[in-house]
């Protein structure tokens, strides 16, 4: 493989990550941002405090992205290096 071929394969691929990272922020801010609107509505909670409970009840946002992460296959572009060109 030529370094100018791998050089853009490795773009593409951090493209596609940042991307896929990107719906995946959103994906979860739309989850987070609907179940505190519900506990604002159904509940009668103050915005700040909906948000705090939507965000306990949806649990680690860490580990939800790492979910997604390895279910997309995104989890081994971590290790992809250009060191063998």
């Amino acid at each position: 493989m030529s370094l100018i071929h791998a050089l853009r394969t490795r773009l593409g691929l951090i493209l596609a990550r940042r991307a896929a990272e990107a719906r995946m922020d959103e994906e979860i801010r739309l989850h987070v941002e609907l179940e505190s609107e519900r506990l604002v509505r159904e509940a009668g909670l103050d915005p700040l405090e909906a948000r705090r409970r939507a965000l306990v009840a949806f649990g680690g946002v860490e580990r939800y992205r790492e979910e997604l992460r390895d279910g997309r296959g995104l989890a081994w572009l971590g290790g992809f290096s250009l060191a063998g060109c």
